[in-house]
């Protein structure tokens, strides 16, 4: 619907809200992307997971792409 084919989609950091988990998955999509490149992680405009994506922004490279909600 968002035209985010399945293929893309690599990595939903959020699917639980604790600060704690978001920050892992974060660190392992970094992880992932510096062995394989470029991916794409899904996340809910939540505050942890806002707060989460701020600080991973202090560090490396993002790009913020929102989905259109209809």
């Amino acid at each position: 619907r968002d035209a985010v084919p399945f293929a893309q989609r690599d990595v939903t950091a959020d699917d639980r809200t604790a600060t704690s988990y978001i920050d892992y998955m974060l660190h392992r999509a970094v992880q992932r992307s510096e062995r394989q490149g470029r991916l794409v992680v899904l996340m809910r405009p939540r505050p942890h997971s806002l707060d989460a994506l701020s600080a991973l922004a202090q560090t490396r490279t993002v790009e913020i792409v929102p989905l259109s909600q209809n």
